[in-house]
């Protein structure tokens, strides 16, 4: 297993920056209605993309835009189409160092169930504008994006608590003992008090924050699990 390069400190510094953007982005999202019809397949007319939901086309064409800056050259950056993942004209190619290993954990499917069908529903009024379906589908993407880079962090969190307690590669056989050990209860705590108190700023409901970072939380730490497990040893 190689070893962790980043300290802990920092990274928790990263996701509490990140915690602010995604507050930011959903205040912008509860500005328009829910606009049901944005996420059915379908339902929008999209002529060279028949039978795909306007969501699943914001979000391939901001990693296709993405992908051609060179984000996804970067080690630590997951796309969750396939536009992310072509190879592509880029205008820049970056040239991070190689990681020493890549492992694909699928995260799209809980995202979109989690954020359309738990998060929208308290976020947004139950009504319908198709004058904002464009700027609506560009948010969601967006969230989408700053929600699925928020979880991978996850990935350098359990390598740094491995350096940090190398016995944990002892318990990769047990799951529920691997993810008591890898939880950090009083950080926890930390940071969905953070999200209540920051979510005010920007007008929204501190009881929606806590649910929404809950789960970013829950399903940080099944990522850190399973990433842990598929690492190459």
């Amino acid at each position: 297993m190689p070893a962790p390069a980043l300290d802990l400190s920092l990274v928790r510094l990263k996701l509490t920056k990140m915690t602010d953007r995604i507050l930011m982005r959903l205040h912008d999202r509860a500005g328009f209605p829910l606009n049901r019809p944005v996420y059915e397949p379908g339902a929008i007319a999209i002529p060279s993309r028949p039978g795909v939901s306007l969501f699943a086309y914001a979000i391939e064409g901001l990693e296709a835009y993405h992908a051609s800056l060179g984000r996804y050259d970067f080690p630590d950056q997951f796309p969750l189409s396939s536009a992310g993942k072509a190879a592509g004209e880029t205008a820049w190619r970056a040239t991070p160092e190689a990681p020493a290993s890549r492992v694909e954990i699928a995260l799209r499917g809980d995202l979109e169930a989690f954020y359309i069908k738990e998060v929208l529903p308290r976020l947004c009024s139950d009504a319908d504008d198709p004058n904002s379906y464009g700027e609506t589908a560009y948010c969601d993407a967006d969230l989408l994006e700053l929600l699925n880079e928020r979880i991978n962090v996850g990935r350098d969190i359990a390598l740094a608590k491995v350096q940090r307690e190398p016995d944990l590669l002892d318990l990769l056989a047990d799951d529920a003992t691997l993810a008591e050990r890898l939880t950090d209860r009083a950080r926890e705590e930390n940071v969905l008090t953070d999200a209540a108190t920051a979510a005010e700023r920007y007008s929204l409901d501190p009881v929606l924050a806590r649910f929404v970072f809950r789960w970013i939380i829950d399903r940080t730490l099944a990522l850190e699990v399973e990433y842990l497990q598929r690492l190459p040893r």
